[in-house]
């Protein structure tokens, strides 16, 4: 198991733990009115520059082409503040970079100037698969927009991801639940 996804997994079981003890009890909605953990399923598509690849299928070397694939993930949030939080984020992109799929867990801060906008940054790892699989540093920014519908959120979200001198943007929609 590659350093990345065991440290997805000992953060997914972190989050699922806090949230199992927000249920659990009422502490997790403070008296200032806003609940303190957020855990979101992302859906969007991300476009990047991938290597070009032959008719032979081999890297054309110094060249690259946009590509647009579908993205998935899970988002997890705890808010110190009304305006102030730190989360993890995994996503998986099946089809990045030339079909070898494309892993990225990340850490962010956030702030939230009210109670519909989120703004952030974070950093983490990319972990590309397949022959010419590699794991890189990732730093991302981003800008969402949460609609509140009762204790669940739609988002609609754009982010912009810097690894080795190339970005790539990741749009999409996070479904949410805060408690």
């Amino acid at each position: 198991m590659s350093a990345l996804k065991c440290t997805l997994s000992l953060a997914t079981l972190l989050a699922l733990g806090l949230s199992s003890a927000s249920f659990a009890s009422d502490s997790s909605h403070d008296s200032h009115g806003f609940n303190r953990h957020i855990i979101g399923l992302f859906v969007g598509a991300t476009r990047a520059d991938a290597p070009k690849i032959d008719d032979h299928g081999h890297e054309v070397h110094g060249e690259k082409e946009a590509e647009t694939e579908t993205s998935f993930g899970i988002e997890y949030e705890f808010r110190f503040t009304k305006h102030v939080s730190a989360g993890l984020t995994y996503e998986e992109t099946p089809d990045g970079h030339n079909d070898a799929g494309v892993s990225l867990a990340l850490i962010n801060v956030y702030y939230r100037p009210d109670t519909h906008w989120r703004l952030g940054a974070g950093i983490g790892e990319e972990e590309i698969d397949g022959e010419h699989g590699k794991t890189e540093t990732v730093s991302r920014v981003g800008v969402a927009y949460d609609f509140h519908v009762g204790g669940f959120g739609i988002a609609p979200t754009v982010n912009v991801d810097f690894v080795d001198g190339d970005t790539a943007t990741v749009a999409g929609i996070v479904f949410s639940k805060s408690f």
